[in-house]
């Protein structure tokens, strides 16, 4: 399974089924996160998704915690973040393999340039 999908108000998909992760509990996630430095942007039966973050002023660090839940490889993983005016940052190099059972971390840095609100599409 490869993942895609975008996460913009809690919306992520993984190729093939998905049990466990409802709509209502990716909205709980969301929500959770957006009071807390850290915790699930997403799980199913693939793949779980983390996160912990950081800010001091307009700066922050958000670390991904992206972990394989199945026995095989997950391959050809690509992450991308569409910034904007308001948010602009940089996206640390993620390998293009999780393997069997092991967890992926990347660093995102992030800076706010203007009041905004709402989510930054991550796919």
């Amino acid at each position: 399974p490869k993942p895609s999908g975008t996460v913009s108000g809690a919306v992520m998909s993984v190729e093939g089924s998905t049990p466990g992760a409802t709509p209502q509990q990716m909205a709980a996630w969301h929500a959770r996160l957006a009071v807390n430095k850290e915790g699930v942007l997403y799980e199913d039966s693939f793949m779980q998704i983390g996160v912990k973050t950081d800010y001091q002023g307009t700066q922050g660090k958000v670390n991904l915690f992206l972990g394989n839940k199945k026995q095989e490889a997950i391959t050809d993983l690509k992450l991308e973040v569409d910034f904007t005016p308001e948010v602009c940052g940089m996206c640390g190099n993620p390998g293009s393999v999780i393997e069997p059972r092991q967890q992926m971390q990347i660093s995102v840095s992030v800076e706010c340039r203007a009041a905004f609100s709402g989510s930054l599409p991550l796919s």
